[in-house]
Parts: structure tokens; sequence; C-alpha cells
């Protein structure tokens, strides 16, 4: 397994947070990392994903929605061919901390796959490419905190 974990801390409510992670429509305008998302925030429900890592081309992913627990976790799971070969599960957890809120993304990858695409920096373009999306994220949520 293959871990990619990150965080930052955002100046504003778990509620106004969650607003803007699950406003998928939205994405297109702010972020550089997820560049869309589309389908309904439901648990089971599935979504369509499109990704940007730096350096690389845009991917597509079908996506099931594991969790939706609202101010709280989004967690997703695509699979490339079969889980054996390709498994990631993405999650971004929002925890209230006084006035403000820690949001970690990360993802697990398993399969053969990963360790593979650790040797073509996917794993570090990727971990960038979440991080960028972080300091996206934090200045759209606190801006529509004011």
């Amino acid at each position: 397994m293959c871990e990619i974990k990150t965080e930052i801390i955002i100046n504003a409510s778990q509620q106004t947070a969650w607003e803007v992670l699950t406003n998928f429509n939205a994405y297109r305008s702010w972020s550089t990392f997820i560049d869309n998302v589309s389908g309904e925030v439901k648990e089971g429900g599935q979504v369509k994903v499109t990704i940007t890592p730096i350096g690389q081309k845009s991917m597509d992913f079908s996506s099931t929605l594991l969790v939706v627990k609202p101010h709280n976790e989004l967690r997703w799971c695509g699979v490339l061919l079969h889980p054996w070969l390709f498994r990631g599960e993405h999650y971004f957890i929002l925890q209230q901390e006084e006035d403000k809120t820690r949001f970690i993304h990360g993802e697990k990858f398993t399969g053969i796959l990963p360790p593979i695409l650790k040797l073509f920096k996917f794993i570090e373009n990727t971990k960038q490419g979440f991080e960028a999306f972080n300091l996206a994220f934090k200045k759209r949520v606190e801006e529509k905190n004011v």
C-alpha cells in the first residue's frame, strides 16, 4: 500500500468548508488539480472525477462515494480495470479546531501498479497536486467565509 496524506488549517468553520467541498460544479473555477467532479453527493453514489497531476495529462475516474458525513468526511474509491491492479481511496476529512478547520486530504493506493507508478513520480506529482488543491481550497473557503 502507498498513501499520500496532506493537511492545512483553514480559517473558517467545518460547515463553510463542507459547502465548498461538496459544490462540485464550482471546482472548475478554483481547483487546479481536481478539475471536475460530477455526480450526487450520497453514499453509494457514483461520481466522475477528472484530475490533472502536475506534469501529466488529465485522467478520468469513475468512483463510488464510500463515506458522506456532512461537515466531517467525504471519501470515494476508484478502480483501474480491477482492484488487484489499482485501487485508490481518496479522502477529505474536516476537523473543527476552535474557530478553524483542519483539512486532511489524502489517498490510499493499493494493487500492483502503485509501487511501479512511484518510479515514474506519479505519487510525488499527485502529492504536489493535493497540496495545490489544499491551498486553492483554503483560499476559496476563506473568501466565502468573509
